[in-house]
């Protein structure tokens, strides 16, 4: 390995979860259970603890915005699924709508995200402080960093997003779920 020692662990600790995952997956089919088995895994953030931002960034391919680097894994599996790349951003907030779609389970307009291999949805990622990431375009702390973006779709794009925000703090301050 070619990083710090920092570095080096964070990826020896990739392996343990790889091998750990790997070691569930042996143990359902053992138990025949692994037919009727979907397994989802997203990493939940990036090493914020890493002390060697260079050595971060790099391996990450992220310039100097420390949003871009929550750009994390996602897999959603089972036995005989085709794989699919999905390119379009999509945001952890999408996840629960997208395994929805996929098996079949019913509605799923009820959440604040959106099915990732929805053809009408074209994909976006926000976070809390207002910035967001949608097609090629970076906006933070009240500019357009980097992208093609006109004006009116940024516009749209901060209303759609501070819509957002606002309705899931909505259902998180008002209990919305409970009782339902």
């Amino acid at each position: 390995m070619t990083y710090s020692e920092k570095m080096n662990h964070y990826f020896a600790k990739a392996r343990i979860t790889d091998d750990m995952i790997s070691g569930l997956i042996q143990r359902l089919e053992e138990d025949g259970l692994l037919e009727n088995t979907v397994l989802v895994a997203i990493g939940d953030h990036y090493p914020y603890g890493m002390v060697d931002k260079e050595a971060l960034y790099d391996f990450s391919g992220v310039d100097e915005y420390e949003q871009l680097l929550y750009k994390v894994p996602c897999v959603i599996w089972t036995p005989g699924m085709e794989a699919v790349e999905v390119e379009k951003i999509a945001s952890s907030i999408d996840l629960v709508p997208t395994v929805i779609n996929l098996m079949g389970l019913g509605d799923c307009s009820m959440y604040v995200g959106h099915d990732i291999f929805s053809d009408s949805y074209e994909g976006y990622a926000y976070f809390s402080d207002g910035s967001w990431i949608a097609g090629d375009s970076y906006y933070h702390q009240g500019k357009l960093v980097y992208g093609t973006m006109g004006e009116d779709d940024i516009a749209a794009m901060n209303r759609k997003v501070m819509e957002t925000i606002t309705a899931n703090d909505n259902i998180l301050h008002t209990n919305y779920w409970y009782g339902r």
